[in-house]
């Protein structure tokens, strides 16, 4: 191996991902300062439970004699079968933004692997929620538009009623996704657009390491390609090689800060802190290989919390 890194794809180009954005109208507006990822990511959860579980009283999910064949736990408990990964990845991203005034929420939903076909189900836990309300004022919306997202940023309508939702689960392989990305031949400039949370030894960073920021992202691919796509490790030495590629992006220029945020956990009954690092970067002198890691961080997200859209980094123009 050179020292230049090479691509995603020889190692996770396999890896299937499905992409869908929904236009959603807010009964009232939001306040500036609250981010809605883990509020989306938490009624979501509730509902798919409330919709699926046969049980009236609800026993352990790890116990359940349905988990396997239920969406809820597939996609929100269960754990790592793997030694090597102790805190599983989640296979989906809930990833809202502001429309075109505080009414409107984008909401990108990005499904991994095997639970991709659970898309119909989600799809149902978000237009289920619409009476109950988003965030602490439970605010009522309403489902303007569903888009399935393809390569190059094209937008296919889904229909809104779910008898029409059979077959909107087709996966498209991470190659694919990287084949259309432009090519820099000047300086890049990537933003960090949610709270990117990186820990290392058991602390979360405060400042930006570049090497490690990359090196998180193959062990995240790494992760979601073994437990959602069948993939194998990369094992010890080929991690190494690649993560000592990436040394030269320590001279990234930056302009980067610490933004705080929490979110109230209802299952610790508390604010939990999520805070991490934003702002945009410029790597001088990109090769082609590097900006292919940054694009697939611009799909699947980067660090702690990535599942309620933390870790976005838009590259360029966006993607």
């Amino acid at each position: 191996m050179t020292s230049q890194a090479p691509s995603p794809v020889p190692f996770f180009g396999n890896l299937p991902l499905s992409r869908f954005r929904l236009e959603i109208r807010l009964s009232e507006s939001l306040s500036q300062s609250v981010y809605m990822g883990s509020a989306w990511r938490g009624l979501i959860g509730w509902e798919l439970q409330r919709l699926i579980c046969p049980f009236s009283k609800r026993p352990e999910c790890k116990g359940c004699i349905i988990r396997e064949h239920c969406p809820y736990f597939q996609l929100f408990e269960d754990q790592s079968p793997l030694s090597g990964i102790q805190e599983m990845p989640r296979g989906y991203i809930f990833s809202p933004s502001e429309g075109k005034d505080l009414t409107e929420q984008i909401l990108d939903v990005t499904l991994i692997g095997n639970c991709i076909r659970y898309f119909p189900a989600v799809l149902k836990a978000i237009q289920s929620g619409k009476a109950s309300g988003i965030g602490p004022s439970r605010i009522p919306y309403e489902i303007h538009s569903i888009h399935r997202v393809l390569p190059e940023g094209i937008l296919h309508d889904v229909p809104t009623e779910p008898e029409d939702w059979i077959g909107m689960n087709t996966a498209i392989p991470l190659a694919d996704w990287l084949a259309p990305a432009p090519r820099f031949n000047g300086p890049i400039t990537f933003t960090l657009a949610t709270p990117v949370r990186l820990r290392k030894q058991g602390k979360y960073l405060g400042r930006m390491e570049w090497p490690y920021f990359f090196a998180t992202i193959v062990r995240r691919l790494e992760a979601l390609n073994c437990l959602f796509s069948g993939g194998e490790p990369l094992g010890r030495d080929r991690f190494i090689a690649l993560a000592n590629a990436f040394s030269s992006t320590a001279s990234i220029q930056a302009d980067l800060s610490w933004m705080d945020y929490s979110r109230y956990s209802s299952r610790q009954h508390k604010k939990v802190p999520m805070g991490g690092i934003i702002g945009t970067a410029t790597l001088g002198a990109p090769d082609v290989w590097t900006t292919s890691w940054l694009q697939a961080a611009g799909l699947v997200h980067a660090g702690k919390g990535a599942s309620m859209g933390l870790g976005k980094v838009i590259v360029g123009a966006g993607m």
